[in-house]
């Protein structure tokens, strides 16, 4: 057995404390991408223009914050490691500013612009905070462990997390909301903000765990799979653009990413508007988003199980094409909630194969870029995996709040005709159009499992000189 494989094993706790992770992640974030916007329409009371415009330019300096924070992770070598300070350090600025989001802004009265500027600014600031604590946390994937199974097996670890983390989102929140609103159940400002409160405080415990777990194993870029030789080499900013711009698989998972996001993204905006005002059912939220987070938590699972069978790039595909066939049986059963999120269910099965094993294969990306340009430039491709939700979610943004400022949407209203169409296209027919152009762009992507084991060899060899 080869050095490489020994320091190539993680141990159950460290598997598990990064699985744990996800969870607090995806419990404080699921908060803000799926109820900021309901939040600052009805009971913040900015304008739906007002609120469209916030969440879309707060967005924009978001993105633009991606290749800052992951130049700042890539250059910095601090006492404590190259990644896991900043899980720390990230965690506690977005616990800072996701609560500041959720205020009583009273967008209604008085000095609104002002109060758009500022909750933008927070809002910005709050997204760039979970860049720096999420593309630490990314980074570790590739740097942890040079064995592929191992790779694998944590990847699916942290689908595992996102997907227990998606169950307790959609079971959760809304009762933790209308616990916390201390209104007989009625949601309200306060509802919202202890709620923020509280889960980013889980979020900074979780991180915290796992900065305790990785413990030497990130010792300034060294990675653990790979032998005491193999760092990260430092990365010039004329030099950064060549490295992505040429990197053909890069750039295929990169806009594939953006697409399978923005199908996700899209549905955690619109589909609360379409069980108050389409549906007029309210309680189906919660079966919706606990039972589509169940059926990702089982895809989940079921990665290692597929990864037998098919490469990285198969199951990716195979899971696009049972969401997007998830949300055509939707578009047929919209009129029977039970019957439409049944159908919805078993595609979310799909996309927590494509969610879990994105990671893995950005993990790949980075052994074929450090071959091909003699570099390895962790931070920055996994920067490029942040920078892929950043555009999602701006586009997310667009595509719901300036969308339903456009079909004539009214918080309050009833819906008319074109508001019910508008979200019943917003919800159902884009996601399949959107599943459809990144499945395209998979068959792109050109690193098989055969060239990923050519590739290990050589660094392997290279980092034995």
């Amino acid at each position: 057995m080869t050095e490489q494989t020994k320091t190539g094993k993680l141990s159950l706790y460290l598997k598990n404390s990064y699985a744990l992770a996800d969870v607090t992640f995806i419990l404080m974030v699921t908060l803000t991408n799926t109820y900021a916007q309901i939040f600052l329409t009805d009971f913040a009371l900015f304008s739906t223009t007002t609120t469209a415009s916030i969440l879309f330019f707060g967005r924009i300096l978001d993105a633009a914050s991606v290749p800052v924070t992951g130049g700042i992770i890539q250059g910095a070598n601090l006492k404590q490691g190259k990644y896991r300070p900043w899980l720390v350090i990230g965690a506690v600025l977005t616990m800072i500013f996701n609560v500041l989001i959720f205020i009583n802004w009273n967008g209604s009265s008085g000095a609104v612009l002002p109060k758009a500027v500022a909750c933008c600014l927070i809002y910005s600031l709050f997204c760039a905070s979970t860049n720096l604590a999420y593309t630490g946390f990314t980074s570790l994937n590739s740097l942890l462990t040079s064995d592929p199974k191992e790779r694998v097996a944590l990847a699916s670890f942290r689908g595992l997390g996102s997907g227990v983390g998606r169950v307790l989102s959609g079971y959760l929140l809304l009762p933790m909301i209308a616990l916390f609103s201390f209104n007989g159940g009625s949601q309200n400002v306060k509802g919202y903000f202890i709620t923020a409160l509280v889960t980013s405080m889980i979020l900074v415990l979780g991180y915290i765990n796992l900065y305790k777990a990785v413990g030497s194993r990130d010792s300034n870029g060294t990675a653990a799979g790979s032998g005491a030789k193999a760092k990260d080499n430092g990365v010039s900013g004329k030099n950064v653009m060549g490295l992505i711009l040429t990197n053909r698989p890069l750039l295929c998972l990169f806009c594939a990413d953006i697409l399978r996001i923005l199908t996700n993204l899209v549905t955690l905006s619109i589909f609360p508007y379409f069980f108050i005002y389409v549906a007029k059912d309210l309680k189906a939220a919660p079966m919706f988003f606990g039972s589509t987070a169940v059926a990702s938590l089982v895809g989940a699972a079921l990665v290692p199980v597929i990864s037998r069978f098919l490469s990285k790039k198969a199951a990716y595909i195979v899971g696009l094409v049972m969401l997007g066939a998830g949300f055509a049986g939707a578009t047929v059963l919209k009129d029977n909630t039970f019957a439409m999120v049944s159908v919805l269910v078993i595609g979310y099965v799909g996309y927590s194969f494509s969610n879990t094993l994105s990671t893995a294969m950005y993990t790949d990306v980075v052994d074929y870029g450090e071959v091909k340009y003699s570099v390895n430039a962790r931070a920055i491709y996994f920067s490029m995996y942040q920078m892929s939700i950043k555009i999602a979610a701006i586009c997310s943004t667009g595509i719901a709040g300036f969308g339903l400022a456009f079909i004539g949407y009214q918080a309050g209203m009833e819906p008319t005709p074109r508001v019910i169409s508008g979200i019943n296209f917003i919800c159902l027919a884009l996601p399949i159009a959107l599943c459809a152009a990144s499945v395209l762009l998979l068959l792109l992507y050109n690193l098989s499992d055969k060239r990923m084991e050519e590739i290990r060899r050589i660094l392997a060899e290279k980092h034995e000189n």
